[in-house]
């Protein structure tokens, strides 16, 4: 084979990869990979419209949808592309000073938020502002919902915020109409998931799946399963209610109560769950729709934030505010944690005789942050005031000392 001088094309990323060759970056035409993709999903959505009809969902067109994303202005192209012959049309909640950058890449609707946690609160913000429509109004996969003007730039689409990650390049709904039995193991799981069909749709598809399991079960914040192993979704029942909701496709109640903690940089979505478990009593994650996205790997957003000296300062804070739920992981490491609401305080209703780590130094005081949630604000007043007098000085002395610290991190 004759030499040439071509320089070979480093390797991309799977989501790089998905755009590459797009008229966009200057290849022409759409690559191969995205024609498959873009075919695949809008099979997806044909097939699931029958499903979500069958089960009373909303359409996609009931959801306003916004992506959270700062410094990633080549993801738009891909991102849209998610949402092809649904009639949505995400709003990008973007970084100070990027709106001009998200445009030329072919956003047509940007709001510049603010941190991460700021621009997660825009988003509901954006739906629970805006003057509501009516469901007996909406008209079920036929047109799309008549447009009200909104605040700042957006127009509404919907009553229900769906937020999802700029990374976010697949949802799959595996979708069951026999009842789930639990597989005997792993490997029985894994040709479950190959033998239920799996249906490749559109974000605003999957939140349809999602929101009427949430009317269902009356919880205000639902999302997706927190791995992208569908065998090890399809070992898990159908829907949990007590689960850690992922950040990269939540489904929110404007009308409910929490927002995300702004004096946090990561991990926020724990945070909110939290909230949610302890306001309402349940949140809904559908073990049955499985994403992928690239949180960890891929470049900008909160991955240019995430430092093991900023993860362990926001592990300390949802300690703090929330003891015994958060124990560290078993297998991933001092820098991630399992949530186990189950394991909770009595402090904050549980069982457990967990005491309250000490905040991270930096940390406002407790009952100013949840201000408003008096319950847990006022939970002094709520301890047995027999058993403390039954105590020597001497003896809660010794427990103060043997509680567990959480190391202050600057």
């Amino acid at each position: 084979m004759p030499e040439t001088n071509e320089k070979k094309r480093p390797a991309a990323s799977a989501f790089a990869a998905l755009m590459m060759g797009s008229k966009k970056n200057g290849g022409g035409t759409k690559s191969a990979k995205q024609q498959k993709i873009e075919a695949a999903v809008e099979i997806g959505n044909k097939d699931i419209e029958a499903v979500l009809q069958q089960l009373g969902a909303l359409p996609a067109t009931a959801f306003t949808c916004s992506i959270i994303s700062k410094g990633r202005p080549k993801n738009v192209q891909a991102n849209l592309a998610l949402f092809k012959g649904t009639g949505v049309v995400p709003t990008f909640i973007i970084g100070k000073g990027e709106t001009e950058a998200y445009k030329k890449n072919g956003a047509t609707k940007c709001i510049e938020g603010g941190g991460l946690c700021a621009s997660r609160n825009a988003a509901i913000e954006l739906v629970s502002l805006a003057p509501q429509i009516p469901l007996a109004h909406v008209t079920f996969f036929s047109t799309p919902v008549s447009h009200n003007r909104l605040f700042f730039q957006a127009k509404e689409e919907g009553n229900i915020c769906l937020e999802m990650s700029d990374d976010l390049s697949q949802c799959k709904v595996l979708h069951q109409d026999i009842a789930w039995e639990r597989p005997g193991d792993l490997s029985e799981a894994n040709a479950l998931a190959k033998a239920t069909p799996q249906h490749l749709v559109a974000p605003g598809n999957a939140a349809g799946y999602i929101e009427v399991q949430m009317r269902e079960k009356g919880a205000k914040l639902g999302g997706v399963y927190c791995t992208q192993n569908e065998g090890q979704a399809m070992n898990s029942q159908a829907v949990s209610e007590e689960a850690f909701i992922l950040g990269d496709l939540m489904v929110i109640d404007p009308e409910s109560t929490p927002r995300f903690d702004e004096k946090m940089s990561l991990k926020e979505d724990y945070d909110l769950t939290a909230q949610h478990l302890h306001l309402y009593g349940n949140v809904l994650r559908s073990n049955r729709v499985v994403i992928q996205a690239q949180h960890y790997t891929n470049a900008g957003g909160a991955v240019a934030d995430r430092t093991a000296v900023k993860e362990q300062y926001n592990i300390a804070v949802m300690r703090h505010k929330w003891p015994g739920v958060f124990p560290q992981h078993t297998t991933r490491g001092e820098n991630e944690v399992n949530m186990r609401w189950g394991s909770r305080s009595k402090l904050l209703g549980g069982k457990k005789d967990v005491p309250r780590p000490d905040a991270p130094e930096g940390w406002e005081d407790l009952r100013a942050v949840l201000k408003d949630m008096p319950d847990m604000a006022d939970e002094e007043n709520a301890k047995p005031e027999a058993v403390v007098e039954e105590k020597a000085a001497s003896e809660v002395a010794a427990e103060v000392e043997a509680a567990p610290a959480v190391q202050a991190v600057e």
